[in-house]
């Protein structure tokens, strides 16, 4: 097998998404002597969603002259185009990449540089099924870090929400 050595090497593990604490309401635990858990999260109030992709963080155009991760030369064949992640003006070689970015309004694919591919939360937030025999000290870990405010329950059903929080 042949190996073109212009193409690209995606990383091994990319984020699907990443939760902050404070998005955590809840902490489900199976009534069973299994290695569940659900991890309950906020879903955004409609007023936080976006309506458009922010572009408040973008550097101006107008300031760069070259590729800000190839420092090729832009021109009237080259391009400039914005990593909506990074916010950084590049080449198309270096930024040809797409992925959604729910986080920064973005729900279709959208254009990001090579530096941060697998680094964005790509999917929407959601609840999360963990299966894992650490159960118990991921519990006390998640209950340290939030100080106590993260409510801890048993059931004997666990019901998880979909992207729409229902």
């Amino acid at each position: 097998v042949e190996v073109d050595p212009e193409a690209k090497v995606l990383p091994c593990l990319m984020l699907r998404r990443r939760i902050e604490l404070k998005q955590l309401s809840k902490l489900a635990l199976s009534r069973q002597a299994d290695e569940t858990l659900a991890l309950k999260v906020r879903a955004p109030s409609p007023q936080q969603q976006p309506l458009e992709g922010d572009r408040s963080f973008w550097v101006p155009d107008k300031s760069v002259s070259k590729c800000q991760v190839s420092d090729e030369e832009f021109g009237m064949f080259t391009w400039r185009h914005h990593c909506r992640f990074s916010g950084q003006v590049c080449v198309d070689s270096v930024s040809n990449f797409l992925v959604p970015l729910p986080d920064l309004g973005w729900f279709t694919s959208q254009r990001i540089c090579d530096p941060v591919i697998g680094l964005a939360s790509t999917e929407p937030l959601e609840d999360l099924l963990v299966s894992t025999p650490k159960k118990s000290e991921i519990v006390a870990v998640l209950t340290d870090l939030t100080n106590g405010g993260l409510t801890v329950t048993f059931d004997d059903v666990m019901r998880l929400s979909g992207p729409s929080g229902g």
